[in-house]
């Protein structure tokens, strides 16, 4: 999914719709990094409070 951002937000919808406890570990990896200015990666962070501020520090 890396290169399917599509593909990988719906993944992460459903993980988000579906309570999955790893989502908040997810969005802190490497992996999603290049997503993080992407309006879908902004609002599924917003959804579950993750401060954006502190993800684009590391």
């Amino acid at each position: 999914m890396k290169k399917e951002p599509d593909e990988m937000f719906c993944w992460l919808d459903n993980a988000y719709a579906t309570h999955d406890s790893g989502l908040t570990q997810l969005v802190m990896t490497p992996f999603v990094y290049e997503y993080r200015s992407d309006p879908r990666f902004v609002g599924l962070c917003q959804k579950f409070s993750v401060q954006l501020s502190r993800i684009h520090e590391q």
